[in-house]
């Protein structure tokens, strides 16, 4: 299965250990195939250094660890989206949609509704984390 996560179910699953835990040894277990792009995995990289986290360096390179090493990137040309491919509302997590649509994905996995309205209008499934786990596990 080739999934998408969008970075607050990342920080969930890796900072947190909470109801998103559960995707980690998925990945690291090659239970899953996770995609990232260039964006995602900048985007990922400063969201975990936002002060509020307080991560030394070395932490947020553990962290950075026990995901990185198990992601398949994918490129994404903007310029090869289908005219008709939904946008989403919030233009910040568009990126997301892009990148499951380029990675052929079979789900993206996130917690915002912004991304969760969109469920059905896409060739892959756009769903919580525990919808996730529901439905596959």
């Amino acid at each position: 299965m080739r999934v998408v996560f969008d970075t607050n179910t990342l920080i969930s699953a890796l900072l947190f250990r909470g109801h998103s835990s559960f995707l980690v040894p998925l990945w690291q277990n090659h239970e899953i195939t996770v995609l990232a792009s260039h964006d995602s995995v900048i985007e990922f990289l400063r969201v975990l250094n936002y002060p509020k986290f307080n991560l030394s360096s070395l932490q947020i390179k553990s962290v950075a660890d026990a995901y990185l090493p198990y992601v398949v990137l994918i490129g994404v040309d903007k310029s090869q989206l289908p005219d008709d491919l939904p946008q989403c509302r919030d233009i910040k997590d568009q990126p997301f949609i892009d990148l499951a649509y380029f990675g052929k994905a079979d789900a993206l996995i996130s917690g915002d509704s912004d991304l969760l309205v969109l469920n059905g209008q896409l060739p892959f499934a756009i769903e919580t984390p525990a919808a996730f786990k529901q439905r596959n596990l």
